[in-house]
């Protein structure tokens, strides 16, 4: 969901909070595809948001962004592909 509603729903038991991410160069890889442009730009784009991310959620949580002890599960992208996280992520539900 984002917007710090890892933060904000931190007292629910019926919410899990999942943290999605990946090495910087497979998203910069995966931006460039899915925007159309070049892998410096995507890296530049990347890098603007993640550092935005990053403020966002420090001033309004007084947290690090990305942080594991934030949630409950993990997932790096990178090592399983986004469709295998998904997957994961939907066991890991089923389990509780």
């Amino acid at each position: 969901m984002g917007r710090c509603a890892d933060y904000v729903l931190r007292d629910r038991d019926d919410v899990i909070s999942v943290f999605v991410t990946a090495p910087l160069p497979d998203r910069i890889r995966r931006s460039s595809e899915r925007n159309g442009i070049s892998e410096t730009d995507a890296a530049d784009k990347v890098r603007k948001k993640d550092a935005e991310r990053a403020e966002y959620y420090r001033r309004y949580t007084g947290r690090i962004w990305g942080s594991v002890s934030n949630y409950d599960l993990s997932v790096n992208t990178g090592r399983i592909g986004v469709d295998d996280a998904a997957r994961l992520i939907v066991e890991y539900i089923g389990m509780l």
